[in-house]
């Protein structure tokens, strides 16, 4: 029995020293227009991505649970599609630079307008991975995490666009942001 302890010891002291543990890039803060080059690097600068993710907001004692998918085209910004907890679709999301659309399809309304905050974020990437696996910060008031799976460099779908049949208002991002605050 002592034998089998010493040996469970040892290997796992062995194991342990191949076994790194993700390095967690410096807490940095960002205008949101700078967020996309301030990333490209830890992607490795691609021409495209594709991938699915989760994302938990924070706000005092309340935390909301989202996930979607995300696709990434150089020249084209990042679009993201956005479900609640059940798989219904709540918003889709379109970023190039600092210029922000937010659609709600239940609504029919569109967000959109240039956002200048800065946000605050460090990056979980594991050293034998080729992408960041996480991403954590906050906006203001708000903590959040972003957990980033299945992450695919063969894109052969087109960049999403917005169908404007489906927009029945158009509405500055002032106007989304203050009711975040407002409700969130």
């Amino acid at each position: 029995m002592k034998r089998v302890t010493w040996f469970l010891l040892f290997l796992s002291l062995v194991t342990a020293c191949f076994f790194k543990r993700p390095t967690v890039q410096e807490r940095r803060c960002y205008l949101v227009g700078e967020i996309g080059t301030a990333l490209s690097p830890l992607f490795g600068d691609p021409e495209a991505l594709r991938g699915l993710f989760s994302f938990k907001w924070e706000k005092d004692e309340t935390v909301t649970l989202l996930r979607g998918e995300f696709l990434y085209q150089r020249g084209q910004g990042v679009w993201a599609e956005i479900k609640d907890p059940w798989g219904r679709r709540v918003v889709e999301v379109w970023l190039k630079g600092e210029d922000y659309s937010v659609f709600y399809p239940k609504g029919g309304l569109l967000f959109v307008g240039k956002v200048k905050e800065e946000v605050c974020f460090s990056v979980n990437k594991p050293p034998l991975l080729k992408f960041p696996r996480g991403i954590k910060g906050n906006l203001g008031r708000f903590g959040w995490e972003l957990a980033l799976k299945e992450i695919s460099e063969d894109v052969s779908s087109e960049f999403p666009s917005l169908d404007p049949s489906a927009i029945k208002g158009v509405f500055q991002i002032e106007d989304l942001k203050e009711l975040l605050e407002r409700y969130l």
